[in-house]
This record gives structure tokens, sequence and C-alpha cells, in this order.
């Protein structure tokens, strides 16, 4: 029987993790899974920097190809008690963020997936997965925390990141 609640959530492990939000398809949706295929594009030697809320960097999704390994770039734009909280996230966005990009884990879930049946309607469908895996799972992340816990932050946050890493390149 198909569980219309998990249409709601896009996606959730059978194995007792938290329910997580993610897009079944977005790989395909974007095509990097042609590049993937072609090339074995998997993020091997490239860094993406996450400008969010930060990321937990606890979390499951970023253990199987450390992710995120100490780094002097992990900054945080927001605490004003001089302790870098970068890889800490409170609201979630930031993680939610670097799990499309980044996140990577093996296990057994089930994914709900929408398709038009031959009378024009929507049908719901539950696919078995034994893993999920963001865009570019091999690569490494750079928290830069910009947002508050409550998701507020401010343009200039933005641009002072802009203006300390410029000078890194």
């Amino acid at each position: 029987m198909l569980d219309t609640n998990l249409s709601l959530r896009g996606l959730h492990s059978t194995e007792g993790f938290a329910k997580t939000r993610a897009m079944y398809r977005a790989i395909s949706t974007i095509g990097a899974n042609a590049g993937r295929r072609l090339y074995g594009a998997e993020g091997d030697g490239i860094v993406w920097a996450i400008l969010g809320s930060g990321i937990d960097a606890s979390h499951p999704h970023f253990t199987k190809n450390s992710n995120l390994e100490p780094s002097r770039f992990h900054r945080d734009f927001v605490s004003s008690d001089g302790v870098n909280r970068a890889l800490e996230d409170e609201n979630g966005f930031g993680t939610m963020t670097a799990g499309i990009v980044a996140g990577e884990l093996e296990g057994k879930f089930q994914a709900v997936v929408r398709r038009l049946g031959p009378d024009g309607f929507a049908n719901l469908e539950q696919v078995a997965l034994t893993g999920i895996t963001g865009v570019s799972p091999k690569c490494k992340l750079v928290s830069l925390k910009v947002l508050e816990n409550d998701g507020r932050g401010c343009v200039s946050r933005r641009d002072c990141c802009n203006t300390t890493y410029s000078t890194y390149q």
C-alpha cells in the first residue's frame, strides 16, 4: 500500500534515520548524471562553499567521503562571541543545501515518484532505493555561516564573505 505521507517528505529511511527532504531525481533533472556517466565526475578536487546557516558536521550524509575536513576556511560571520560555529546548524538550511551538493548515504530508502498515467492524471508510486547522493558527493565543503538560527541574515555578511575569500584566490 502506498504511504501518501511520503509524498510530502519526498524520501525517508527505513533504517531509523530521521525523515529527510530530498528530490529523488534531481541529479538527472539538472544533467549531472551525464557528467558522472561520461567523465566519472563526482566532485574529486572540487571545493564548494555553502553560504547559509552553517553545516552540521555530525550529519551522516557527510561521513562517507569526509566532505567537511577541518579547514581554516570554515567561517562564522554571525556569532558575536568570537566562537566559530560554522560547522553547527540549528536551522537546517545550510545542511540541507550541503546535502544536495555533496551528501551521500547508503541504506534502504523509499521514494515517492509521480508519473503521468495514461488517463492524464499523476499517479504516486513508491520506489525502493539502496542509497541517496548529492550532485557532487566526493567534493569538499566549506561552511560560510551567514544566516542566524532563525534563517535571517543581512547582505553585508555575504559581501564580507566575498571580500574575505577573494584574498585566497
